[in-house]
């Protein structure tokens, strides 16, 4: 399951390098021969706007599960402790 999805997450990173990449020649061809008519950076990335705040959103919510993760991991612990001590008391 898992390496299914880090092998989706690979392809699309691949897929996202190679759309740029195009756009970056296609950019590279307008420089070389038609600089007057080269496109503003927002035109050419519309999407750059729009990743800081995807990019934000998802640093925020990445942050809540590795927090969630923690707790339980703590949870767990204070949980296995509890359950030493008291059979340590039931065998005394």
């Amino acid at each position: 399951m898992q390496v299914d999805a880090n092998q989706r997450i690979k392809e699309e990173d691949i897929k996202q390098e190679a759309n740029l990449n195009y756009r970056l020649a296609q950019l590279m061809a307008y420089a070389m021969n038609e600089p007057s008519k080269m496109p503003s950076f927002e035109s050419a990335y519309p999407f750059a706007g729009k990743v800081e705040e995807i990019t934000e959103e998802e640093r925020l919510v990445k942050e809540m599960e590795e927090d969630q993760q923690r707790m339980m991991i703590m949870a767990q612990a204070i949980k296995a402790t509890r359950a030493r001590k008291a059979k340590k008391q039931e065998v005394k």
